[in-house]
């Protein structure tokens, strides 16, 4: 879809603005039948009930600016190099996704803990492939980046956690917000095993079209959650015979927060999970979500 954008703004720019426009932008409609259809049918179908002829000229200068930042590559930052699980392992995993895909600009940073205010305008969305869990010495953000944070996320920026990439800054109820729920008191997984999630919000961006799937990963349970305006969008049943709660466990849900969102992928304890092909769209989607592209 991104591959034709650029050529879809060239288009645009050089529309007239007559009273022709309209023929001209339906023209252009049926030519790039991928364009982002969730930016070009409901305008589409508001220009089919307007009878101003100003409509379509309007339509050509909102495309014209909502089209240029869907253009770009996302650029993300994965924040590793401090982890209770092996981050030298699954980084590469994480970092191959955002390499592969042209839609994204990845990089890696092994010591997000020396990050300053300005690191933050060169991305779009961090990505947490971090944890403090058990280490209450490890460094952290200072409390000026901590400040610079809290304003960058609400200019339409995101964050994603994967696994355990929400366990640290427990005594820091903004960031606890933003991510939704994560381990603390309380929560445990039963054994390593595959299990089947089951996908509850299929009208999301990120889970339109996907089935349900089955994993060999750990099945968290008694998440405590910090933000009750998350949305589930995965859950997963673990009977208790076999060491579950026997009640339905989220698996990855999002949360919008004054202005900024995050995803929160609870899966992603083995490379074998990794690998899957479901979890690898979930990320990848739940990503795009971050930073608006949806």
């Amino acid at each position: 879809m991104r591959s034709h954008i650029a050529s879809l703004i060239k288009e645009l720019a050089i529309q007239s603005f007559s009273y022709n426009t309209r023929k001209n932008v339906q023209s252009f409609i049926k030519k790039h039948s991928d364009a982002p259809r969730k930016v070009l049918k409901p305008l589409l179908k508001e220009g089919r009930a307007c009878r101003s002829e100003i409509f379509y000229p309007a339509l050509i200068f909102l495309l014209a600016t909502i089209l240029p930042a869907m253009a770009e590559p996302i650029r993300v930052l994965i924040l590793t190099g401090q982890h209770n699980h092996n981050w030298k392992e699954t980084t590469p995993k994480f970092l191959a996704l955002y390499e592969t895909d042209k839609g994204f600009n990845g990089e890696v940073s092994q010591t997000p803990w020396a990050m300053t205010p300005a690191d933050l305008e060169r991305y779009d969305v961090l990505v947490s492939n971090w944890n403090t869990f058990g280490k209450n010495d490890s460094p952290t953000w200072s409390a000026e980046m901590k400040e610079a944070f809290l304003k960058w996320i609400p200019s339409r920026k995101g964050f994603v956690v994967i696994h355990a990439g929400g366990s640290l800054y427990y005594d820091w109820p903004e960031f606890q917000k933003l991510i939704g729920a994560t381990w603390a008191r309380g929560t445990y997984h039963p054994a390593l095993q595959e299990f089947t999630v089951q996908f509850v919000a299929d009208n999301h961006f990120i889970t339109t079209g996907l089935n349900e799937f089955k994993v060999l990963d750990e099945p968290w349970q008694k998440m405590v959650v910090n933000n009750r305006d998350l949305k589930i969008l995965a859950q997963t049943t673990i009977p208790k015979e076999i060491g579950g709660t026997g009640v339905p466990e989220p698996m990855a849900f999002v949360v919008g927060i004054n202005g900024g969102r995050c995803f929160n992928l609870v899966l992603g304890h083995t490379l074998e999970a990794h690998k899957n092909p479901t979890f690898i769209e979930l990320l990848r989607r739940g990503t795009e979500w971050a930073a608006f592209r949806d």
